[in-house]
């Protein structure tokens, strides 16, 4: 169970390494405003807490 979580755990970091990468990447590109750009940061870390959460409160 331990290991399972842990392997959950990399694969949400990664997901995020790679949103941040491309939030970086992008971002400049379609000049965004900065409350637009928050958003866009926020949004996908409250998703992926909140999916982590309910994982971690199921197991």
């Amino acid at each position: 169970m331990l290991m399972d979580n842990g392997l959950y755990l990399l694969k949400i970091a990664i997901a995020s390494a790679l949103i941040s990468v491309l939030i970086k990447w992008v971002g400049p590109t379609i000049a965004l405003s900065e409350s637009a750009a928050l958003i866009m940061v926020l949004l996908p870390t409250v998703i992926v807490g909140g999916l982590l959460l309910r994982r971690l409160s199921q197991g």
